[in-house]
Formats: C-alpha cells, sequence, structure tokens
C-alpha cells in the first residue's frame, strides 16, 4: 500500500531580506524538491507554495521505502540546508493511501491534517474525508500511521485552476457541515510549482 509523506512549512518572512531575495530563497528550495524524483522509491512528488506556506506531498511506493527514501541524499539536502533557512513552523505527517497518482497535471493542492484530539471520533472523521472525497479533483487521504498522537488522518486533494471557486464552494460547504472536525484541521492550499 503506498505511503503519503506530508510536509507543510509556515515561510519566514522575516528571514528574508528583500522580494528578489525571498523568491531565490522558495526557487531554491523548489529546484532541491525535484531532485527527490530520483530517489527510486518515490512514484509521484510535488511542491507548492503560497504567500504564507510551503508545502509538499511526497507518494513512496510502500512502507519498506520510508526509510531509504528518510535517509536518501536528495531528501536530507532538500530539508535540512535549505528549507530550514526559509520556515518557522512545520507540520507533517504520513499517511496510508489507497494510490498515487501516474502525473501530477492539476494545478492546485489543499493539504490538509485532521488533530488528534480527545472527543473526537473515528466515525467523524471517515465522514468528512468522505465528504472531501465529493470535491472536484483527486484526493489521496488515510489514515496516520506515524505522528498518530499529533493527526489522525491526513491527505492532499489535487485540483484544476477551472474548478476553483466550485472547489472553494463546495469546500466552505462541507466544513459549515462538520465544524467539529473542520476546527481541528490545519490546512494550506497551494499553487503547484511547475
Amino acid at each position: 500500500m503506498p505511503i503519503l509523506s506530508i510536509t507543510v512549512s509556515e515561510l519566514d518572512k522575516t528571514k528574508f531580506i528583500s522580494t528578489n531575495n525571498k523568491t531565490n530563497e522558495i526557487d531554491l528550495v523548489i529546484e532541491k524538491n525535484k531532485k527527490i524524483n530520483n530517489v527510486q522509491e518515490i512514484k509521484a512528488n510535488l511542491i507548492g507554495k503560497n504567500n504564507k506556506d510551503l508545502a509538499s506531498a511526497v507518494w513512496l511506493k510502500d512502507i519498506s521505502s520510508l526509510e531509504q527514501y528518510a535517509s536518501a541524499p536528495e531528501h536530507l539536502t532538500f530539508l535540512l540546508p535549505n528549507m530550514s533557512k526559509i520556515i518557522k513552523n512545520i507540520w507533517t505527517t504520513r499517511v496510508l493511501v489507497e494510490n498515487y497518482p501516474s502525473s501530477i497535471k492539476k494545478d492546485y493542492a489543499l493539504f490538509f491534517a485532521i488533530k488528534n484530539l480527545i472527543g473526537n471520533f473515528e466515525w467523524e472523521i471517515i465522514e468528512y474525508l468522505d465528504a472531501l472525497s465529493s470535491l472536484p479533483g483527486e484526493i489521496y487521504s488515510g489514515r496516520s500511521f506515524e505522528e498518530r498522537d499529533q493527526f489522525r488522518a491526513a491527505g492532499v486533494i489535487l485540483y484544476n485552476a477551472d474548478d476553483k471557486k466550485k472547489f472553494n464552494s463546495k469546500y466552505i460547504e462541507i466544513n459549515t457541515n462538520f465544524k467539529k472536525i473542520y476546527s481541528i484541521t490545519n490546512e494550506s492550499n497551494v499553487l503547484i510549482a511547475s
């Protein structure tokens, strides 16, 4: 069963001297992320950004490939020397998913992770994930198997710019119906870097 590794990093705007410097630092991290595709265990990879966050999703072959991916020089080069320079907060989780994208041909990605708090029932989380699957685009989600103490479930939804208005409207409607779960959900909606 494939693994989805999610990392969402809040950009630290105080570390940038100018807009040009900020863009260059972020572009460098995005270029380093593309080199992760050289790791044999990776089935798909994307990185995206908005004004606040830099977010990446990596789909791995299976659970046995996790250690090789984590110790791969491409992964370490992406995370340690480059990303640490431009971020101030980070959340990450890994989930088991049914499949992975054969290619990333969408414009946007919504990253989400449902926090593990007392009083939230598994059936509520399952119903929320089912509701999210009705959004336009492709959803890759599942229950967390790492960082389980922080997040119960997480995922990424890929969608096209043509569907953005419909996506946002439906997403608001779903979150209105699932206020309790949405109130404990980390999220980041980013433009996928090409």
